[in-house]
């Protein structure tokens, strides 16, 4: 039997590149055949009972190497292994070792930040920085389908004992991730669903983060009157609830962009100077002036009391507004809440804000009229600064990084927070 040839391989090429009928197998001896489809497709194939065909590639590896893949063939044939069979089973093998790692719990974690967190929640970044550090650290390389409840449930609990707080976050990143992942097919079932969600702590430290701020902000504007106002007004000034809340028109000095608290409506019972940034001025002058109502034989007069909703008494039910905030949050968030938080926390995280930025401790608490460190005891006794210009750059400088947290633009010399509010409509 004549073996096959380089020149014989290319007259034949030639041929079936004219369109000419050849024969579709063309041996080389122990096995090896050239072979040529009714489409042109030359390929090596060895081809020897009993064992199952075996391709070898293309024509274009050549002759030399197609006798030597031959060769290493029947080496193992005549080991008795089928070299066709290993081959699918190696590649079964890669498929489901492909298969696993790309169903793993780390995979799908990516595949969910990149796809749904990113795009949908403010807080995709504090999302992320949980579950990387805090599961796919544990859990990475688990299959997705492996991922139990038993499995989350001792993750949290390790979690409530370092971090309390942090340990309800992570219980509601994990069942959104879940129910994510069983909306796109790759778990059958929550594995979150029936563990209890972890009991948030109150923390005194609690310090919201940029985003955090933004949804705050933003979901604000959907609360209902008088409360939108107070909250940004909380957020820009970092003043107590109700020395905002409980604000008197004669406490507001519209010309000298100043709040004036009595020491009577002061926690420390000393008196209180604030300034008012363009922000906040620009929020407060858009706020209705409300009446009292008129006593018999009186006309209706304008009430002193800012924020009201009936004339005479301070504003109440934070409450039901703190639930309809966060439930605002939640839908401007992708559906996803944000950690435990109080209108406290505002007054905590501009303070932190202000020191972000660079303003020192002193004029900060001067700012918030927090008296501790050098304004307490025998040293504040003799410190009667006021420090009003120092508040006043402090309370600028936190507005211009507010508008640039709510905005993400980075913002001018005139804070346009209150205009962004009025252009919304509300």
């Amino acid at each position: 039997m004549a073996k096959l040839t380089a020149k014989y391989i290319e007259a034949l090429s030639r041929r079936v590149a004219k369109g000419e009928t050849v024969k579709e197998w063309h041996p080389d001896g122990d096995g090896l055949y050239l072979r040529v489809r009714p489409s042109g497709h030359m390929s090596f194939e060895v081809r020897k009972r009993p064992f199952k065909p075996l391709p070898l590639g293309s024509a274009v590896i050549g002759l030399p190497k197609a006798r030597e893949l031959a060769r290493e063939a029947l080496v193992e044939q005549a080991r008795g292994v089928d070299p066709a069979v290993r081959r699918r089973q190696e590649k079964a093998d890669r498929t489901v070792a492909a298969a696993a790692e790309a169903n793993t719990f780390s995979k799908i974690v990516g595949h969910f930040i990149a796809d749904h967190a990113k795009p949908n929640l403010r807080t995709w970044r504090e999302v992320k920085r949980a579950l990387d550090m805090d599961v796919l650290s544990v859990l990475g390389n688990l299959p997705i389908a492996d991922v139990d409840t038993t499995h989350l449930r001792d993750l949290l609990r390790e979690k409530k004992k370092s971090a309390p707080r942090q340990a309800g976050a992570l219980y509601a990143y994990l069942s959104k991730f879940f129910k994510w992942a069983r909306g796109n097919g790759y778990v059958t079932r929550n594995p979150v669903e029936g563990l209890p969600k972890p009991s948030q702590q109150k923390s005194r430290e609690r310090v919201l983060t940029d985003e955090e701020l933004a949804l705050v902000w933003n979901a604000s504007m959907r609360l209902d009157w008088p409360f939108a106002p107070i909250v940004q007004l909380l957020a820009l000034t970092g003043q107590r609830k109700m020395e905002i809340a409980g604000g008197e028109w004669s406490e507001i000095d519209l010309n000298a962009k100043a709040w004036r608290l009595p020491g009577t409506r002061t926690k420390n019972k000393l008196p209180h100077e604030f300034p008012l940034s363009e922000a906040a001025l620009g929020i407060i002058k858009q706020l209705p002036r409300m009446e009292s109502p008129a006593k018999r034989g009186q006309a209706f007069e304008p009430s002193d009391l800012v924020f009201t909703t009936t004339g005479n008494t301070v504003v109440s039910g934070f409450s039901r507004a703190k639930r309809n905030i966060d439930e605002a949050i939640a839908e401007l968030n992708g559906g996803l809440a944000i950690p435990h938080w109080t209108f406290h926390d505002l007054r905590r995280t501009a303070a932190t804000g202000m020191k972000a930025i660079g303003i020192a401790t002193d004029v900060i608490e001067a700012t918030l009229n927090h008296v501790s460190g050098e304004r307490r005891g025998v040293a504040g006794i003799y410190n009667r600064h006021s420090y009003s210009s120092e508040k006043r750059q402090a309370l600028d400088a936190w507005s211009r990084r507010l508008e640039e947290i709510v905005t993400g633009k980075v913002p001018g010399n005139v804070v346009d927070l209150a205009q962004a509010r009025a252009a919304d409509g509300r």
